[in-house]
C-alpha cells in the first residue's frame, strides 16, 4: 500500500483469501461507488473429492482499516463445466453497477467458448449468472459509458487475430458487429485456436501466444486511453 501516490510503500504483507485456494490476481481492482475497494481473484482448487481442479472468480473486499474480508464469489457454473477465466470489470457511471468480462472456457468441450458478463450490485457484492455476448474471444475489458453504451475492448484470438473494440446498446445482449474496430491486427497465426484441444495442450499454447491483456480507461466524454500487449 501507497500512502503518497507510490512515491514510498509499506511493506508488503500476505492477504487473506479465506477457503480460497490456488488464488491469482485477474486484472486491476475495482474501486466502487462508495470507496470500498475489491481485489478481484480467482480460484483453482479441488473440492469434495473432485478429480479435477475447480474453478471460480471472487472479489476480495478491503476493509475500512485495509485489511481483506472474506471473499464474495462473482462467478462460478453450477455444474463446474464453464471456466470464466481473467475477470475485468469496471463501474458502470450511469447506475452505478459493476459490470464483468469472462475469457470462457468448455471443460467438457475443450475449446473456448464466446465471452460471457455478469452484472452486479455494487452495495451487496453479489453478481448475476453470467451470459453470453455471443463474441468469441477471450480477456475483455468493460468500458460502460454516461450515454448508456457497454463497449468492450477484447482479445480475438481466431483468425483474423487481434485485438477489437464492439459496443453494445443493451447491457450485452447484441452487439454491433459492423461497427466494430479493429485497434490492433495481429497477421501471425495463434496456435490452438482452430479446434478442440486437450486442456495440457491449451495451457501449454498459452506460453506462444503473442499479444492480448485489454486495459481501458476513460479519459473524458469522447476520449479512451486502450492499451493491450503485442509483439512476436
Amino acid at each position: 500500500r501507497s500512502p503518497d501516490q507510490g512515491r514510498h510503500w509499506e511493506p508488503a504483507r500476505e492477504i487473506e483469501t479465506g477457503n480460497l485456494e490456488g488464488v491469482v490476481l485477474t486484472g486491476p481492482g475495482l474501486c466502487l461507488p462508495d470507496h470500498r475497494y475489491l481485489a478481484m481473484v480467482e480460484s483453482f482448487q479441488h473440492e469434495n473429492g473432485s478429480a479435477h481442479s475447480l474453478h471460480g472468480a471472487h472479489a476480495l473486499p478491503r476493509s475500512a482499516d485495509g485489511l481483506f474480508l472474506a471473499p464474495a464469489q462473482v462467478a462460478r457454473n453450477t455444474d463446474d463445466r464453464l471456466f470464466y477465466w481473467d475477470q475485468r470489470h469496471d463501474v458502470c457511471p450511469r447506475t452505478v453497477r459493476p459490470i464483468g468480462f469472462f475469457g470462457s472456457y468448455d471443460r467438457q468441450a475443450e475449446q473456448d467458448v464466446p465471452i460471457h458478463a455478469a452484472w452486479g450490485d455494487a452495495s451487496t457484492l453479489t453478481w448475476e449468472a453470467p451470459f453470453s455476448t455471443g463474441i468469441q474471444g477471450q480477456i475483455a475489458a468493460p468500458v460502460p459509458l454516461e450515454d448508456g453504451r457497454l463497449l468492450m475492448f477484447y482479445v480475438h484470438r481466431h483468425a483474423p487475430a487481434g485485438m477489437r473494440l464492439i459496443a453494445s446498446h443493451d447491457d450485452g445482449r447484441t452487439w454491433d458487429r459492423e461497427g466494430e474496430i479493429v485497434i490492433h491486427d495481429h497477421a501471425a497465426p495463434q496456435a490452438g485456436m482452430a479446434e478442440a484441444s486437450d486442456f495440457d495442450q491449451y495451457w501449454k499454447d498459452m506460453s506462444i501466444w503473442s499479444f492480448g491483456h485489454p486495459a481501458a480507461v476513460r479519459l473524458d466524454e469522447e476520449t479512451l486511453l486502450l492499451s493491450p500487449y503485442a509483439g512476436r
